[in-house]
């Protein structure tokens, strides 16, 4: 029998009890993608702002090498150690996406533009200490952001959807 079938109505299974568990739900595009268009409908709906900002981040050579890496073992647990100082930036009701290659997204929720960009100025200086700390070749680094709102800078659900499209299969995120 399946645990669901034990619940009754507005009980959660326990694997979703954890806020970590919820995390790491939504580090999947897809399922951040679906939480995107779900918090969407409702920002219209409720006449409120949503912001998507994307960071994407570049080197002039590759971190493969372990003796790049100077606390973690390799770049992939750099990258959770990064994605952990980004989750410690935002509130609990934001939502950070995983890596995508060099890319992290972080939905948020009831945020116009001009917070998004308060929020970015906030990130620069704690992902550039972040890589200080982490990486030897830190000064090769480049960090960029873009922001999508709504209804700052698009005035359609489709006009935001198409810009995150946009951000995710585009090549490098274009300056704010």
């Amino acid at each position: 029998m399946e645990e669901s079938e034990n619940l009754s109505f507005g009980e959660v299974p326990e694997r979703y009890c954890s806020e970590d568990n919820l995390d790491d739900f939504f580090r999947s595009f897809k399922h951040f993608g679906l939480r995107a268009r779900q918090e969407l409908t409702r920002a219209e709906r409720y006449c409120e702002y949503l912001s998507c900002l994307t960071i994407t981040m570049t080197s002039s050579g590759r971190i493969s090498e372990a003796a790049e890496i100077l606390n973690y073992h390799n770049q992939q647990e750099m990258l959770e150690g990064l994605r952990r100082v980004i989750k410690r930036s935002i509130r609990q009701t934001d939502v950070a996406s995983g890596f995508d290659e060099n890319r992290i997204a972080l939905l948020l929720v009831e945020t116009p533009r001009n917070g998004a960009k308060a929020l970015s100025n906030r990130l620069q200086e704690n992902i550039q200490n972040f890589l200080l700390s982490n990486v030897a070749s830190e000064e090769d680094w480049k960090v960029s952001f873009t922001i999508v709102s709504f209804p700052d800078n698009v005035n359609t659900k489709d006009d935001f959807l198409g810009q995150l499209d946009g951000l995710a299969s585009g090549p490098e995120a274009q300056p704010l």
